[in-house]
């Protein structure tokens, strides 16, 4: 399985590290949509060195297996406000904005959230 991502630049002094492309998400998943109709996106906010942080990318790697949506990686430690958000509670998993998860998820609680915003 082959994760390709784009460092997209700095916001406010932030690393934004967005996934274009995953060959672990078949052909056949069905793209899991919001309100509007865009693709849902999923934010894993995270830091080096997080155990906790590497059992949740595993966790959304499985589910982006079975249902495709949007997926970008924050690291708060290279921003002071997103440190002082979720310093102590990483990771914090949102869906289009909104905390979902914090500490543990696996891929099917992950579908199912998804499934009940969609």
């Amino acid at each position: 399985m082959a994760w390709f991502a784009h460092i997209g630049g700095f916001i406010g002094g932030m690393i934004l590290i967005t996934t274009i492309g995953t060959k672990s998400a078949t052909a056949d998943a069905p793209i899991l949509r919001g309100d509007e109709g865009l693709a849902m996106k999923v934010t894993l906010y995270t830091r080096q060195g997080c155990h906790l942080c590497d059992d949740a990318k595993l966790a959304i790697s499985a589910a982006r297996r079975r249902r495709a949506f949007e997926y970008e990686e924050l690291d708060i430690d290279t921003d002071l406000e997103l440190r002082q958000l979720y310093n102590e509670e990483v990771p914090v998993i949102a869906i289009d904005g909104r905390k979902a998860f914090k500490y543990r998820v696996t891929a099917d609680e992950l579908l199912k959230k998804l499934e009940t915003r969609a």
